[in-house]
């Protein structure tokens, strides 16, 4: 009995070292069991507190759609990247995103900036709600008319689950070359599309009205001129006015009267 105790003794001692020789094998030279298992652990990505979309990589799919005529009804139709489209084409944007777990801090914001030349009239504000919960509220977006969007989570927001989530916006193309096409490459997305050059007779829609009346006692006209344009023009604007008289009548303009003003905030320049 002695001799199996020993022996058993023996094979156990045996079975220890041949693990720890096993260990020291698989481990790096100077890491511990220990600091093998906490390793993980401190490599994951801190939690922040503002995050960009695009940056992130956090977007799965952005989308262009434009209005056709579909069976003689107007619908938005998805479009290819790398499509052509005139300009002034009005265009609905959606982006899909996912914001993973334990990324963003509780109460946090995540941004993202359409390109220059998608064009939005009005900033737009709307709610985000849980994608598990369709009745949840858990946040706030406002998209200015500068591209930028906001999304400013509540307290609702759960940090430390996967959210999954989308916003739309409808917005226009806008590209002032007359000489070449602009490319639009929506950061973060692999999606892009071409906006085309505009046409000389679009860029060239200067136009000049005349409107007035004769007083009561018949000795003044008072009279308007209104000079506008929905492009503007990259060079300066002459505008020549002159009375024709008829019947050898004879007149002068009042200086005084003379005012150039800021159409539509009627502000004098």
């Amino acid at each position: 009995m002695k001799w199996v105790e020993k022996k058993s003794g023996w094979k156990l001692l045996h079975l220890l070292t041949a693990l720890k020789f096993a260990l020291s094998l698989l481990l790096p030279c100077g890491v511990g069991i220990a600091e093998s298992i906490l390793a993980p652990s401190s490599a994951l990505a801190a939690v922040k507190n503002s995050a960009d979309l695009a940056a992130e990589k956090w977007i799965d799919d952005l989308t262009i759609s434009t209005k056709q005529n579909v069976n003689g009804q107007e619908k938005w139709v998805k479009i290819d990247s790398g499509s052509s489209l005139e300009n002034g084409a009005n265009v609905r944007a959606k982006i899909d995103y996912t914001i993973p777990h334990d990324s963003l801090a509780a109460k946090g914001k995540v941004t993202y900036q359409f390109p220059d030349g998608f064009k939005i009239d009005k900033e737009q504000t709307g709610h985000v709600y849980d994608s598990n919960d369709s009745s949840k509220i858990i946040g706030d977006y406002t998209i200015s008319t500068t591209g930028k969007v906001e999304i400013s989570f509540n307290e609702n927001f759960d940090p430390t689950a996967s959210q999954i989530g989308s916003l739309q916006v409808n917005g226009a193309l806008g590209n002032s070359s007359s000489s070449s096409d602009k490319p639009l490459v929506f950061p973060g997305s692999g999606t892009s599309i071409t906006v085309k050059k505009q046409e000389e007779a679009d860029i060239k829609d200067v136009s000049v009205k005349k409107t007035g009346q004769v007083s009561s006692d018949q000795k003044k006209v008072n009279y308007t001129v209104t000079v506008s344009s929905e492009n503007g023009s990259p060079d300066k604007i002459a505008v020549t006015d002159k009375l024709t008289w008829i019947n050898n009548g004879d007149g002068k303009y009042d200086a005084d009267s003379f005012k150039i003003l800021n159409f539509p905030h009627q502000k004098e320049l």
